[in-house]
């Protein structure tokens, strides 16, 4: 092997190198270049001389090893050489060392660029390079702001555009063909710029921008953003504090995403652990914590007591987990008290003693009926004569000694027991009767540990108030009785115990009064020694109940249930003795127990019993109801006189009784007890009513005959008040419950004027179906022969069946699973509800139907549910209704085949609302597009034939609804007005194809509709078949011609021409004509259209060689009068015209107006052309050029909500484009920017450095010459605009028939530099002229 000859050549030998090096790089687990595989690496790529490529490996092991120096230093892990390299943003690892630092500071600005150029394997100068090193310096900012290092995040920034800055004048001067650094919204310089400018927003407590920073920071913006993002950095400007400083004073946005991130950081916190409980180590469920305990705290309450909280050893014994479990149960329950106190106010005095407090707490329970808390609560209290006062404090009675006896026992017991196992004794004896704890205190060995323990201990002592309080209640029963009586009569008790007479009436006094604490019954148990009957004792005490007015219906009840049965048989006939002064009490209550206790104890006597049952019954009746209550104001005695009246005052009587309240619920209130107060009867057992039976006779008036008597009244009422249309459903509902009640008692001869109303006609059509045919059923339930009424009720069902059917019918063929998903409408079902019985009503209405253009099936439905109510009517056959509709909307009826039936529903169409055209077009366009599908799988049976039933029947329809058509076109001319034959022939090809009707047919129409309407000249069938006789009319009418309208009926007549009608010369000279006639009459919107039309119109006469003279004449006539108006107008087609010489005259004139500062110049589509014919560096320097700007930034119509963006169309941009570069070509940069700032919404004065300003054109300049992947001003352009509306559509076109009429004036001046015989405008070409221009400009 030689040198000149190796074995492997060179390319192979770097693919080795490169090859061992990689795997030696990718196998290191250290960044240090100097031992390991990395040095490795490095020796395996200096073997062989250096490439490109083997010198992007080396630099990438020694940005590896600056990177491992640079984490060494800041004591953080270094990534391995694999990550690096798998890396796929390899800034980011840059990033990450820049952001592990305190202060940015601390890292050597030319190290990190260093290790960035590296790292993308860059050597030399390259706008690569400058990416990479802008890319590096922004990272540096970034985290710079993020430490508040303002300062040294500008100095990096400043740096960064002064290299970039750099970079391009060195590319410029050596005209080198290198791409333009251009900042994308994703990079690092972009990010740190924007944050900048935003960060300046709000400003900097410590740090304030200055100008010339500002300005240059917004230049370096423009300039280098991509496409898209020049107006986002326009609107930042616009917003920002830079902005501010700058003159704008306007709302500014506020985004400081770090100050929101900061302050949602604060708000989160740790939420704290629940607590344990006490020492014993179980859960409290935090019932400790939710208490108040009303004045102190738990371990003042608690301190005091064994088992309440406090310390954990009592007597050098531990307490057990029981004794805690029954601290936290005792305490839950005294929570209750505790609120309760705390809610009236008591406030825990500082000197009363915890043994008071739990005595007031236990006396809470005892009141709250809660005994076994407070039995709990007192074996806390340590002083047992707190305990005993408690107890003497309470009613002296058997009851509460008992409940002394028990605690006094427990309390005995346990402490007998040691402290340590007395919890678990204490729960033993709660869970034992009490019999079987009085039985253990009592017994032997009990006694003989209680007396052991002393005289003075606690057992003894409470084993001494156990024996009281079981004593207190046993002294001599009779003498206590004895002096109960005496001290409740405050009689004299010597001659009380000594006058027997005197002790009867004592006693029979104390009957007469409330049995309180039991005496009664003492004095029932001595009666024998009273020497008293204690039936006669009994019936004292009852009568008294009855009638004193002291005594409570409670009271009575009770004295019943105890003394009642004591009355014997003789004295309960004495009861009835006092019933006058029972009635007289006016107490319904006592009255009705009165007579149930009668009946009840008169039981032997069936007839009188149940009568007097009677009574009660109904007194009990009327008192448990409200509203009968306060309905009935006669006592029962007036009830049963009036039993014995005559028939008209027994009506009269009953009336009464309603008239306080006058509704049907009254009524049924009445009904409900009307049987029961027509069977009562006078007794002979009662005193006043025995001579009432002796002269008085029942009245046998039937029940029904009284409350159909009782119903005249209601019904009346209900007929009077009928209005359903603006009642609300739920008041409706009520009404008809209410009718429906009334229909049961109502005479037969009523119900059909009930009917009239509530079933049919105009206020019934507003209640819902079901509520109708529900009275209606109510109403033939009453009546049962085959009656006129009858008759006419099962009609009235049969039409309630009828509009029931017809609102549940659904088109069955509108979906393709046969379900339907159109009905008829509420109001359609409602006019056929009113036209109850009126059959040609209802033919009108199916008419109206076929008119309104609902679906062919529910018509057809319809029309079988009417024809079977009228018994097969032949008027409702679907043709005839559908020919009928027809010949009524185009005002034939005379073809109809039955003359006389369309002359009677004229008013199924209303001709002063409707026009005829739209009718038809829905009529015939329902028939024409109904697309029935026969379901097989959702008919069987005779739903199947019904479908195919139909399917043939309207197959026919369709087919002589089309034949019907064809007719009135070939019959109808002479009567048919032709704008109505005319879209008629329009319905016949679009719906059903037809082919009889000829082109020349449908253009005679369309001639004769606008000239007979304008002219009022009759065109004959040659005038609008013939060409030439056309072109002949058509002059003819031109010189007719005078109006603005007329010049646009000649518009007309050109558009209504079948194409190819005219050849295309004869459609130039008309349009031609049109345009002079246009100029005549004033008609200059015309004209323009005409102009910038030509497709439109079929052939543009103003480009057209042989008109030329016309457009010479048209522009002589518009020259003419001297008005101002069409001067502006010639000036316009002057400037439009493809004649130099008139071009250049109308050049002239405009810029003399523009130099006058004339009015003329405000119009908007004059001062387009303008522009377009390269007066903008002339105009510039006028007064008008603000209104050209504006005229040239402005979109033609504005967005159609507030607040959205207005865009520029394509051909305004290119327009604006032209006047930039021109201006700037022409060294008028100033002007240049006002149109660019205009163009984008911002005010100049808001930018007004040198520096800003030439960065933004720059920027705009590049943008023009860029691939129109985003428009120059950044907005959409016109294809993703929603459809325009017809003026939008001129302006557009006017817009491209101005850019057309600048690319035709696109020769270049002198200045530019161009060929002055070019005939393109070559934009690229001049975008680069103008960035030259630019630099010299601002070199400069």
């Amino acid at each position: 092997m030689t040198a000149s000859n190796p074995v492997v050549d060179a390319k192979t030998s770097e693919e080795l190198s490169v090859e061992c090096a990689r795997e030696l790089f990718d196998n290191s687990d250290s960044g240090d270049m100097h031992r390991g595989f990395l040095k490795r690496a490095a020796d395996c790529l200096r073997i062989v001389p250096p490439t490109p490529e083997i010198s992007a490996e080396l630099a990438l092991i020694e940005a590896t090893h600056q990177i491992y120096r640079l984490c060494s230093s800041l004591q953080i892990t270094p990534p391995l050489p694999l990550e690096i390299r798998q890396n796929r943003n390899r800034l980011d690892i840059v990033s990450s060392i820049v952001y592990s630092t305190k202060s940015p500071k601390s890292l050597e600005m030319r190290i990190l660029l260093d290790v960035g150029r590296k790292l993308h394997g860059l050597d030399g100068l390259s706008a690569e390079q400058r990416k990479v090193d802008m890319s590096v310096r922004a990272i540096v900012a970034n985290w710079a702001l993020d430490c508040h290092d303002i300062k040294y995040s500008i100095k990096v920034c400043e740096d960064m555009i002064a290299s970039v800055s750099d970079f391009s004048r060195m590319n410029a001067s050596q005209k080198s063909t290198a791409d333009p650094i251009i900042l994308k919204r994703s990079d690092e310089a972009w990010l740190i710029c924007v944050r900048l400018v935003e960060r300046s927003e709000t400003g900097f407590s410590d740090y304030k921008f200055e100008e010339a920073f500002q300005q240059k920071l917004l230049g370096f913006l423009l300039e280098k953003s991509e496409p898209g993002g020049m107006a986002e950095v326009l609107e930042l400007a616009r917003r920002s504090f830079i902005a501010k400083s700058l003159g704008n004073s306007g709302t500014l946005a506020s985004s400081n995403y770090a100050a929101c991130l900061n302050s949602v950081t604060e708000m989160i916190a740790d939420i704290p652990e629940a607590g344990q409980d006490l020492r014993g180590g179980i859960r409290s469920e935090g019932v400790l914590a939710k208490h108040s305990f009303h004045a102190s705290d738990v371990e003042q309450i608690g301190s005091t007591g064994p088992y309440l909280l406090g310390s954990t050893e009592k007597s050098s014994e531990k307490r057990r987990l029981i004794e805690l479990c029954l601290n936290l149960k005792f305490v839950a329950s005294c929570r209750g008290v505790f609120e309760r106190r705390q809610e009236q106010g008591v406030q825990r005095d500082v000197g009363v003693s915890n043994d008071t407090l739990l005595v007031m707490l236990a006396g809470e329970h005892y009141k709250a009926g809660e005994s076994d808390a407070c039995i709990a609560i007192l074996l806390n209290v340590e002083d047992m004569a707190s305990v005993k006062s408690f107890f003497d404090s309470l009613l002296p009675c058997r009851m509460n000694d008992l409940l002394a006896v028990y605690f006094f026992s427990l309390r005995c017991l346990s402490s007998l027991v040691p402290s340590s196992k007395r919890a678990d004794a204490l729960s033993r004896m709660l869970d034992t009767q009490a019999i079987h704890l009085f039985e253990y205190v009592d017994s032997p060995p009990i006694r003989k540990a209680i007396f052991a323990c002393g005289e003075s201990s606690e057992p003894c002592i409470a084993l001494k108030n156990c024996l009281f309080y079981s004593s207190r209640t046993q002294s001599t029963r009779n003498e206590k009785i004895y002096r109960d009586v005496i001290n409740a009569a405050s009689c004299d008790d010597i001659l009380f115990m000594s006058d027997k007479n005197y002790q009867k009436q004592v006693v029979l006094s104390i009957a007469r009064r409330p049995n309180e604490f039991g005496l009664l019954n003492d004095v029932l148990s001595l009666s024998d020694l009273f020497g008293i009957n204690p039936s006669t004792i009994a019936c004292t005490h009852i009568e008294w109940l009855f009638c004193s007015p002291n005594a409570s219906v409670e009271s009575l009840h009770h004295g019943l249930r105890e003394f009642g049965g004591l009355v014997a048989e003789e004295d309960v006939r004495d009861l009835t003795s006092v019933k006058a002064d029972v009635v007289e009490a006016e107490n319904t209550a006592k009255l009705t127990v009165y007579y149930s206790y009668l009946a009840y104890r008169l039981s032997m006597d069936e007839d009188v019993s149940q009568q007097l049952k009677a009574r009660a019954d109904l007194l009990q009746h009327i008192s448990s109801s409200k509203l009968l209550a306060s309905l009935y104001s006669v006592t029962l005695d007036e009830i049963i006189d009036s039993n014995y009246s005559n028939t008209g005052d027994l009506i009269r009587f009953y009336e009464d009784l309603l008239s306080c309240q006058k509704t049907v619920q009254g009524l049924v209130s009445l009904v409900d007890v009307l049987e029961k107060m027509r069977q009562l009867r006078f007794l002979d057992i009662f005193k006043d009513e025995i001579e009432l039976l002796e002269r008085k006779t029942f009245n046998t008036l039937g029940n029904l005959a009284l409350i159909a008597a009782l119903t005249d009244y209601f019904v009346d009422k209900k007929l009077e008040n009928v209005e359903f249309e603006n009642e609300e459903m739920d008041k409706i509902f009520e009404d008809y419950k209410e009718m429906h009640v009334l229909a049961q008692w109502v005479r037969h001869d009523r119900i059909l004027g009930i009917a009239e109303l509530y079933l049919i006609g105009d206020e019934g059509s507003f209640v819902p179906v079901e509520l109708r045919k529900g009275l209606c059923a109510k109403f033939l339930g009453r009546i049962d022969t085959s009656s006129d009424t009858r008759q006419e009720l099962e009609r009235m069902m049969n039409h309630l069946q009828m509009i029931e059917e017809m609102s549940e019918l659904q088109d069955v063929y509108s979906s393709a699973d046969g379900r339907g998903s159109e009905s008829l409408p509420f109001e359609r079902v409602q006019q056929f509800d009113c036209a109850f019985g009126d059959e040609s009503e209802c033919v009108t209405l199916c008419m109206k139907m076929a008119i309104a253009g609902t679906s062919p099936f529910l018509l057809a439905e319809t029309c079988k549910l009417v024809s079977k109510f009228f018994d097969g009517s032949k008027l409702f056959d679907l043709f005839e209704l559908y020919q009928n509709s027809v010949l009524v909307i185009i005002g034939l009826p005379t073809l109809a085949s039955d003359g006389s039936t369309s002359e009677n529903h004229l008013r199924a169409f209303r001709r002063n609302i409707e026009r005829e055209a739209d009718t038809l077009d829905r009529l015939i366009g329902v028939v024409a597009r109904y697309n029935y599908q026969i379901h097989d799988t959702n008919f069987e049976g005779d739903d199947w034939r019904r479908n195919e039933d139909f399917a043939n029947v309207f197959s026919n329809v369709k087919a002589r609804v089309e034949d019907l058509l064809a007719k009135i076109v070939e019959e109808g001319k002479g009567s048919v007005s032709p704008e109505l034959r005319l879209h008629i022939i329009g319905l016949l090809k679009t719906y059903f194809g037809h082919e009889n009707v000829s082109e020349n047919q449908i253009q005679l129409a369309k001639v004769d509709l606008v000239v007979r309407d304008l002219w009022n000249v009759e065109v004959s069938d040659a005038d609008a078949s013939d060409s030439t006789l056309f072109v002949e009319l058509f002059y003819k009418l031109a010189g007719m011609s005078s109006t603005e309208a007329q010049s646009d009926g000649l518009k007309a007549l050109i558009s209504s021409l079948s194409p190819g009608f005219l050849e295309q010369s004869s459609l130039a000279r008309c349009n031609s004509e049109l345009a002079i006639v246009a100029a005549k009459t004033n008609n200059f919107k015309l004209l323009m259209d005409i102009r910038i039309s030509a497709d439109s119109f079929g052939g543009n006469p103003f480009e057209n060689d042989v008109c030329n003279l016309n457009e010479e004449v048209l522009l002589n006539i518009l020259r003419q009068n001297g008005d101002k108006r069409r001067e502006m107008e010639w000036m316009k087609h002057s400037l439009m015209s493809n004649n130099a010489q008139r071009s250049s005259e109308a050049c002239v004139a405009l810029l003399k107006l523009a130099s006058a500062n004339d009015s003329l110049l405000k119009d908007r589509e004059l001062l387009l052309l303008a522009a377009a014919n390269n007066l903008s560096c002339q105009l510039s320097k006028l007064p008008v050029w603000l209104d050209v700007v504006a005229t040239v930034t402005s979109p033609p119509l504005r967005a159609n909500n507030v607040g959205e963006a207005a865009y520029l169309g394509k051909y305004q941009e290119k327009l604006m484009n032209r006047m930039v570069i021109e201006l700037i070509l022409d060294s008028q940069y100033t002007r240049a920017f006002e149109v660019v700032a205009a163009g984008f919404r911002i005010s100049p004065t808001l930018l007004c450095g040198i520096g800003v300003r030439y960065g933004l054109l720059k920027g705009y300049l590049r943008r023009i010459a860029s691939s129109g992947e985003y428009a120059a001003v950044g907005m959409p352009r016109e294809n993703g605009v929603q459809a325009e509306d017809e003026e939008l559509q001129r302006g557009r076109k006017f817009m491209a028939a101005v850019v057309k009429l600048a690319e035709s004036r696109s020769r270049m001046r002198r200045t530019t530099g161009l060929n002055e015989d070019a005939d393109d405008w070559d934009e690229g070409e001049t975008v680069l002229q103008a960035l030259a221009q630019l630099d010299r400009g601002h070199g400069r």
